[in-house]
């Protein structure tokens, strides 16, 4: 099972470190108020004091982001309407 997540968290955090070279300093992860998935990644990220090295951008009620968001989905080929959501890197 360790191994699972071991590779699980690897998969999710190469995107980010890629993103991270093409927009600034820090990776961006788009998170959405009330989403449990998002609760784990950041309880994750607490775990291990890993908050500040990321850019939040909430999504709930913020025009700007969510269409943020969608241009990276964009960017990034991202077509099938299952696989956009949050939390993404």
């Amino acid at each position: 099972m360790k191994k699972l997540l071991l590779a699980l968290l690897m998969s999710l955090l190469f995107p980010m470190f890629v993103n991270a070279q093409e927009v600034g300093d820090k990776p961006i992860l788009f998170v959405r108020k009330g989403c449990p998935h998002c609760a784990k990644v950041e309880a994750f990220l607490d775990k291990y004091n890993l908050r500040e090295t990321v850019e939040f951008k909430e999504t709930f009620n913020n025009e700007a982001n969510t269409k943020e968001m969608g241009d990276w989905f964009t960017k990034l080929n991202v077509t099938d309407p299952n696989q956009r959501g949050v939390p993404f890197w």
